[in-house]
């Protein structure tokens, strides 16, 4: 189980630092005008007209700003499933070290919010992706993935909130596990 773990955070970290890479080259080093991840939260009208201008820009990639910004919401299918899996595999790892049913029973609970995030996740880039068909773009036909991309950050904030509480609100007589053996202490000498 512990090597799961292992490639599950590999997996996890390396696809985050590809997304913040690819984010970085637009964004910063190219300067591509608007927010990438606010663009579900915007006025369709606005949204509408950013896609439009995104679709004028020539990047250095070859084809246009567009593309790049459609190209990283398929990638983000896989920071989709990377923090679908962290969020599971930390819930489950701290159950292991949970005296408290209640608290354990929320940790249970995180496992269908993480799973209710991701699929909220996985819709609003559908959504997006198809707003940013060639055909569609600059056109009145935008439809904005606000309420999906809410209940998202509802779902997986809520997972995060149990598993922080979880974390820190233990009984002062919880240990983690330690490899290292403790000696003793010395008994009082009589």
């Amino acid at each position: 189980m512990k090597l799961v773990h292992t490639l599950a955070w590999l997996f996890f970290i390396g696809v985050l630092a590809f997304d913040i890479g690819q984010y970085l080259d637009l964004v910063v080093a190219q300067r591509i005008p608007g927010n990438l991840f606010g663009l579900p939260f915007l006025p369709p009208t606005e949204a509408a007209h950013r896609l439009c201008i995104w679709s004028n820009i020539v990047v250095r990639q070859g084809g246009t700003a567009l593309d790049q910004v459609r190209l990283n919401t398929r990638w983000d299918f896989l920071f989709i499933v990377g923090y679908v899996t962290v969020l599971i595999n930390l819930s489950y790892a701290q159950m292991q070290n949970e005296s408290r049913s209640w608290a354990n029973t929320l940790l249970r609970f995180n496992f269908p919010l993480a799973i209710f995030a991701g699929l909220c996740d996985v819709t609003e880039n559908f959504i997006l992706l198809r707003d940013m068909l060639p055909y569609i773009v600059c056109k009145d036909n935008y439809i904005s993935p606000y309420y999906f991309s809410s209940l998202k950050f509802i779902f997986g904030g809520a997972a995060v909130i149990i598993l922080l509480f979880s974390v820190t609100s233990a009984p002062k007589s919880f240990q983690w596990k330690t490899r290292i053996p403790v000696p003793p202490p010395p008994s009082p000498k009589q």
